[in-house]
């Protein structure tokens, strides 16, 4: 896990950088209990054509487990959780709240 200020904006950001093909259950299995919707990017064929869509938290676990998903992005009023291509960040103005989401995520 690494942490820094984003300079331009001031926002606290933890970061890390996971397996490309991890098990992404522990956006569901942590009880995160997203309010907003979440953009989900994922391959529809073996040519890696992408389609994005928003799912409700309620359905991210199905999403997750159906699709060949390789973006998640969930906006909530006070911090921001993005997975992309392996990598992983959590933003907040909070540096407390960012960091208790991080590790709620409980990254193995």
């Amino acid at each position: 896990m690494e942490y820094y200020i984003v300079k331009e904006s001031g926002a606290h950001v933890f970061y890390t950088i996971v397996n490309e093909n991890c098990d992404l259950s522990f956006f569901y299995k942590n009880n995160l209990y997203l309010k907003n919707e979440i953009e989900i990017s994922f391959f529809v064929n073996e040519r890696k054509d992408h389609k994005s869509e928003y799912v409700s938290y309620l359905h991210l676990e199905d999403a997750l487990k159906t699709k060949d998903i390789f973006m998640v992005q969930s906006i909530e009023k006070d911090y921001e959780i993005r997975f992309s291509g392996g990598e992983l960040w959590v933003f907040s103005f909070s540096k407390e709240k960012a960091e208790k989401i991080f590790n709620l995520l409980d990254i193995v």
